[in-house]
C-alpha cells in the first residue's frame, strides 16, 4: 500500500511543477517581450501617374505621382503620417552590386526588392535615402494624413526624386533625392501611427525612367588646327546634333574628370556648386564647365564651313576665383583626362553622353633638358661659323672705309667742287696816272 501512495504523490508533484513552470514562462513571455505591432490595413488603391498632361512627367531622375486624395478616409487619424515607400521593381541596383534575394516565404513571381521590403515599426526606423545602395528601398515625402482628406484637395502632384540638395549632401533620412538609375521602380503609400503601421496601399506598376545616356563619345577635333593639344589645353568637337530629342531649355555642360576617377562622378550633383568647382580640381575628381544652352549645338547646315570646336582650359583669369566655379581654367597636369557632356534642366539630370577616351596633354620639359643648339649642328661648327662671320664683318667694314676715303679724295680734286679762282698771267701793265686838274676858276 505504501508504494502506490508514493507513486501518486510523485505524479501530483510533477504535474504541479509543470503547471507552475508553464505559468511562469507565460508570465515571463508576456512581460519580457512587447506585443507585435498591429497589422496595417490593406487598401485597394494603386499609386499612379497623374492623368492630366504634364511636362516632365517622367525624367531621367524623377517621376510624378497623383496625390492619394480620399484614400485613407475612415482608416486613419488626422495625426497619423503618410509616407511613400520606393523600391526597385525587380531587385535592380547600382552597377557592380548584387540584388537582394526575396524571402523564402515570398511568391516566386514577386519582385525581389518589393517582396523583401518590410514595413518599419515607427518613423525612426524608416529606410533612409542614403542607404538605397544597400537596402534597395527608402521612404520619403512624409505628410500628415489630413493633407489627403477629401475636402483638402489641392492642385499639384507629388514628384519623386526632386530634392537635389539633400541628395548631394546625403541630408536627412527622409530625403526625396534624385533616383540613381532608370529603374524600374515600384511605390506604395504607408501610414504610420504612434504604435506602428496603420494602413498601406498596393504597390504601383513598374515605373521606368527615361534613359539618360546618349550614344555619343566626345573626341578631340581632327581638324588641322595649331595647338590641338598643349600642356594645359585641348580642343574638342562640339556636340552638334546630339541632344535632338530633348527640351529646348536644357543646359549642356562639359564635365572633365581624371581618368581613374570617372566612376566617382555623380551626375545628380548640380553644376556650379563646390563638388563640381574648377578651383578644387583635382581634389574633387571632376568639374563642370562651358555651360550653354542646347540651342547653341544645332545640327550643322550641309554647306556650313564653320569651325565648331571647344578649347578646354583656355581661361586663365578665373582659375583662382571661387565665385566662378564653372571656370574653364588651364588643366593642372598632363592627365590623362576623360570628358563627357551632361544635360541638366533646372539642376535635374536629363541626359549624358559616354566618357571620352583618355586624353593626355603634352609634358613641359625641364630647363636643363631643353637643347641650346639647333639639331644637327656641333658646337665646334657653331664656333667656327661665328668666327668667320665676325672676320667677314670686319673685312666688310674695312672695304667700306677704304671706299669712302677714295671717294673723298676724288671729289676734292674735281673742278666741280672747287671754289678757288683761276690765276691770270699778264706780261705788261701800265699804271694810269691821275693828273691834278686845275681848280675851276670863277
Amino acid at each position: 500500500m505504501e508504494l502506490p501512495r508514493l507513486l501518486l504523490l510523485l505524479a501530483l508533484g510533477t504535474g504541479r511543477a509543470v503547471g507552475l513552470g508553464e505559468r511562469a514562462g507565460g508570465a515571463a513571455g508576456s512581460g519580457g517581450s512587447p506585443p507585435p505591432p498591429p497589422t496595417a490595413t490593406q487598401l485597394p488603391y494603386v499609386p499612379r501617374a497623374p492623368p492630366q498632361p504634364l511636362a516632365g512627367r517622367v525624367t531621367a531622375t524623377t517621376f510624378a505621382l497623383d496625390k492619394p486624395f480620399c484614400v485613407f478616409d475612415g482608416h486613419v487619424r488626422a495625426s497619423d503620417s503618410v509616407w511613400l515607400a520606393v523600391t526597385f521593381a525587380n531587385g535592380e541596383c547600382w552597377p557592380g552590386q548584387a540584388a537582394a534575394a526575396p524571402p523564402s516565404s515570398a511568391p516566386a513571381s514577386a519582385p525581389a526588392a518589393t517582396a523583401a521590403f518590410r514595413n518599419p515599426p515607427s518613423a525612426a526606423a524608416i529606410p533612409p535615402y542614403g542607404r538605397l545602395r544597400a537596402a534597395l528601398a527608402y521612404m520619403t515625402l512624409e505628410a500628415p494624413a489630413g493633407a489627403y482628406a477629401c475636402p483638402a484637395r489641392s492642385p499639384g502632384v507629388l514628384r519623386v526624386g526632386s530634392d537635389t540638395t539633400c541628395g548631394a549632401q546625403r541630408g536627412p533620412a527622409a530625403c526625396n533625392g534624385p533616383l540613381p538609375s532608370p529603374g524600374p521602380y515600384r511605390v506604395k503609400f504607408l501610414v504610420l501611427g504612434p504604435r506602428g503601421p496603420v494602413a498601406e496601399t498596393q504597390w504601383s506598376e513598374p515605373v521606368g525612367l527615361r534613359q539618360a545616356h546618349v550614344g555619343y563619345m566626345p573626341e578631340l577635333t581632327q581638324r588641322p588646327l595649331a595647338a590641338r593639344v598643349t600642356t594645359s589645353t585641348f580642343v574638342l568637337e562640339q556636340p552638334r546634333c546630339i541632344f535632338t530629342n530633348t527640351s529646348s531649355d536644357l543646359m549642356i555642360w562639359l564635365v572633365v574628370a581624371l581618368d581613374e576617377a570617372t566612376g566617382q562622378f555623380d551626375p545628380r550633383t548640380q553644376p556650379e556648386t563646390p563638388p563640381l568647382a574648377f578651383q578644387t580640381f583635382p581634389n574633387n575628381t571632376a568639374y563642370a564647365t562651358l555651360g550653354t544652352s542646347v540651342a547653341n549645338y544645332p545640327c550643322p547646315a550641309p554647306t556650313s564651313r564653320d569651325i565648331t570646336v571647344l578649347r578646354v582650359g583656355s581661361e586663365t583669369a578665373c582659375r583662382l576665383n571661387a565665385s566662378r566655379p564653372s571656370c574653364n581654367g588651364p588643366l593642372p597636369g598632363p592627365g590623362p583626362y576623360r570628358v563627357k557632356f551632361v544635360a541638366w534642366k533646372s539642376s535635374q539630370l536629363e541626359a549624358e553622353t559616354e566618357w571620352s577616351e583618355p586624353i593626355t596633354l603634352l609634358r613641359a620639359q625641364p630647363a636643363h633638358m631643353v637643347p641650346v643648339t639647333p639639331s644637327g649642328r656641333s658646337a665646334g661648327m657653331i664656333v667656327l661659323t661665328s668666327i668667320l662671320s665676325i672676320l667677314f664683318a670686319v673685312l666688310l667694314a674695312c672695304l667700306v672705309a677704304l671706299l669712302v676715303t677714295w671717294c673723298s679724295e676724288a671729289w676734292g680734286s674735281s673742278s666741280v667742287f672747287s671754289t678757288k679762282a683761276d690765276a691770270v698771267s699778264v706780261r705788261r701793265y701800265n699804271t694810269h696816272h691821275v693828273y691834278d686838274q686845275p681848280a675851276a676858276r670863277l
